[in-house]
C-alpha cells in the first residue's frame, strides 16, 4: 500500500535514525514478516513468481534442479514445482523454513 505525502502528514518531528543491520535484526525482521498474516501477501514472488517462470522458460529450457535461495514463504518454489522443476529451498529465517516445510509436507507437488 502506498501513501501520498498529504496522507502521511508532517514527519519532520520524527526521530529518524539509520538502522545498523546485523544478523539478529535481519532474523527478527523476517520472523516478524513471516508471522504476521497481513504481511504474508507482500512477497514479490507471490505476485510475480509465475511471470518469472514464464520469462525464464522463454529464455531457456527450465530443467534440472533449482535452488530458491531466500525462499520466504515458498511462493517461487511452488511455481517451480508446478511446472515440474525439482526445487530445493532455503532461507535465513528458521521460521520461514519451518513454514515452507509445513506447506509442502503433504503436498502432491
Amino acid at each position: 500500500m502506498m501513501f501520498s505525502r498529504s496522507e502521511v502528514g508532517d514527519l519532520s518531528s520524527c526521530n529518524w535514525h539509520q538502522v545498523q543491520w546485523d544478523v539478529q535484526k535481519v532474523s527478527n525482521f523476517w520472523r516478524f514478516i513471516g508471522s504476521v498474516e497481513a504481511h504474508q501477501n507482500n512477497y514479490f514472488t507471490k505476485y510475480y513468481g509465475k511471470a518469472i517462470i514464464k520469462f525464464v522458460k522463454y529464455l531457456t529450457d527450465l530443467k534440472g534442479i533449482a535452488l530458491d535461495y531466500g525462499c520466504g514463504l515458498g511462493y517461487l518454489s511452488e511455481c517451480l514445482l508446478e511446472v515440474g522443476v525439482e526445487c530445493s529451498a532455503c532461507d535465513f529465517s528458521e521460521q520461514s523454513v519451518n513454514l515452507v516445510n509445513q506447506k509442502f509436507h503433504n503436498s502432491s507437488l
